[in-house]
């Protein structure tokens, strides 16, 4: 079995700009749809940040999302799991109010999965932890599930210290590497540069929304 893994797609970024948004599905038609399809891949965990806008998002993007980027996922019959990211919530507290409003009618056969606590998922024997934004409301639940969890991959939307968030800027809030120390490995969203310490992995964006970005790898896994 191989999963593509995805992150951080920011679907109205840039304040909705239209430019960014062709941008970003040329690297969808283009390329991850096309190359998915070629190797016979049908899942797909996206580890948060569907969206960029906590608060709100255009018609315009809206649409594109359900027609260009979940209904061609829909339209293969892939198994999607996403985790909610802390651009995805409403609220600063709680994960329970998101995005997921934007694909709740589909009629799909694998309608999205959405995580908005954390799970052990067995995939084709293989036990993952998803760990979606740990926010007050899940805190305790996730610290628990963390050092708990019979899993020994987790995937999640984390914020852990010491790692580079973007170029020459490493993060000094959130959770210990230590509380990690159980895992094989530990795959991860949130930080958009790419980087890790042979356990942790930040998976860095598909593609650049900022200078930031610049020179910066890009891509998504298998």
């Amino acid at each position: 079995m191989k999963i593509a893994l995805i992150t951080d797609t920011h679907f109205g970024a840039r304040n909705d700009s239209l430019p960014f948004n062709e941008y970003f599905y040329k690297f969808w038609e283009d390329i991850f749809f096309p190359y998915i399809d070629k190797r016979g891949i049908d899942t797909i965990i996206h580890l948060g940040d569907t969206m960029d806008r906590r608060k709100f998002v255009s018609y315009k993007i809206a649409n594109d999302f359900r027609r260009r980027f979940l209904q061609p996922i829909i339209d293969r019959n892939i198994d999607t799991h996403i985790l909610i990211g802390n651009h995805d919530t409403y609220y600063k507290n709680t994960n329970s109010v998101n995005f997921t409003h934007l694909i709740k009618t589909f009629d799909g056969v694998h309608e999205p999965f959405i995580y908005e606590k954390p799970a052990t998922i067995n995939f084709d024997g293989l036990d993952i932890l998803l760990l979606p934004w740990i926010c007050p409301e899940t805190e305790e639940e996730s610290l628990h599930a963390i050092d708990n969890s019979n899993a020994q991959i987790a995937m999640g939307h984390l914020e852990v210290k010491g790692f580079e968030m973007h170029k020459g800027h490493f993060n000094e809030h959130g959770l210990e590497i230590s509380q990690f120390n159980r895992f094989e490995k530990v795959l991860s969203g949130h930080f958009h540069r790419k980087s890790d310490n042979g356990t942790i992995y930040y998976l860095g964006t598909q593609y650049e929304m900022t200078w930031s970005d610049y020179r910066c790898p890009k891509g998504f896994h298998i």
